[in-house]
């Protein structure tokens, strides 16, 4: 519990952004004008790479999405695009319609492909976030 006087002293900065106990104060949110470039939120935010995530996305479906962050993205991915190649065997196995066939490996295909494209833009956008940039 602090005392009074600890309670003023950190209620009063100096210039430096220190207060009279000598911490730090945290950073407040400033309100930021549309086309105006800011600080980044979290100087700490690493900067992740989208040709990794694309990479890794190709070899494990939602891997890409972890690696960016985007874990409900990631999850989704990593369930989904199985269930659509498992149902696509299955087809092919029990229906021996070649148009239905056709379908569902295109589905699956388009599902993979776009979940490595998907991984490489959450890359970039996490990094324009990361660095404050907002795209017009």
């Amino acid at each position: 519990m602090l005392t009074r006087r600890q309670r003023e002293a950190l209620r009063s900065r100096s210039a430096k952004g220190r207060n009279e106990l000598g911490t730090i104060d945290p950073p407040r949110p400033t309100r930021v004008r549309v086309g105006e470039r800011r600080q980044p939120m979290a100087p700490w935010t690493e900067i992740k790479s989208p040709g990794l995530a694309a990479v890794l996305a190709f070899f494990c479906a939602g891997l890409g999405h972890f690696y960016v962050g985007d874990f409900q993205r990631g999850i989704m991915f990593f369930i989904v695009l199985p269930i659509c190649v498992g149902f696509a065997a299955v087809m092919s196995v029990l229906m021996m319609q070649p148009l239905l066939l056709i379908l569902c490996w295109l589905v699956s295909a388009a599902t993979y492909v776009f979940q490595i494209i998907d991984a490489y833009g959450c890359a970039e956008q996490a990094n324009r976030a990361a660095m404050g940039w907002r795209r017009r």
